[in-house]
């Protein structure tokens, strides 16, 4: 995402961040996560909207242009529904991928392979990324936290609730740190969707991944959740209840 990006008029399509060379895979991400921010809008679903993985910012963007459209298209329901406010949380080590030493992942193709090896997604740096999504939504609506999952989320308050939150982190050790810190503290609002980036990476294989730590902890916390189905091409989301 370029920071130099203007900002979007009230009166632009939501989906004004998909430019004409985006790859079809993207432009189905980036209208799955569109519409995803709206359901939460249309649900009256309490909480934030989350990130974890930003890489480029176009997902941030996007959500930032979604959240701006439902701030001006669903302000009375926000309001009769006591919503407060809705920021947007954005986590990243904004240095790459970690270098796993889980057995999980060090036995799936993608880091066996080194696709998915030491510094590979890094993209834009936190400062970036904060004004380029500022630029849509406001500054004082991004919360833009940088570091390792396992050293900040811990960090902290376990009293955040969240509407949406996308998972893009790829390697089982980094979403079941985030998953820890969703599920185990219930940082979660009845209704909050949550999408997963890369489910169907490493052949599908439910031994690998995100769907590998989706299944260890939501039964480790006995999760209620409603499967919502695929989106793109190698994304699945689900809607979690209390």
């Amino acid at each position: 995402m370029n920071s130099n990006e203007p900002k979007a008029h009230p009166s632009e399509p939501v989906r004004s961040v998909v430019r004409p060379e985006t790859g079809l895979g993207q432009r189905l991400a980036f209208e799955a996560l569109t519409l995803g921010v709206e359901y939460a809008y249309i649900s009256a679903v309490p909480g934030h909207i989350a990130e974890f993985g930003t890489m480029s910012g176009s997902t941030a963007a996007t959500i930032a242009h979604a959240m701006l459209d439902g701030d001006q298209r669903y302000a009375l329901s926000e309001r009769m529904h006591g919503i407060d406010r809705r920021l947007l949380y954005l986590f990243d080590s904004f240095e790459g991928f970690p270098k796993t030493e889980n057995p999980v992942d060090a036995a799936s193709p993608h880091v066996a392979t080194n696709v998915w090896g030491p510094g590979v997604a890094r993209g834009l740096t936190a400062g970036e990324l904060h004004d380029a999504c500022a630029a849509i939504l406001g500054a004082d609506r991004i919360k833009v936290v940088p570091g390792w999952y396992n050293e900040t989320l811990p960090k902290l308050s376990s009293d955040l609730r969240f509407a949406l939150v996308s998972i893009d982190c790829d390697l089982y050790e980094s979403t079941a740190s985030v998953l820890e810190y969703l599920l185990g503290k219930q940082t979660y609002s009845d209704g909050c969707a949550v999408f997963f980036d890369d489910w169907y990476c490493n052949r599908g294989s439910p031994d690998f991944g995100e769907q590998k730590a989706w299944a260890d902890y939501t039964a480790k916390y006995k999760v209620r959740f409603t499967d919502w189905g695929p989106y793109a091409i190698v994304g699945r989301k689900f809607i979690l209840h209390r």
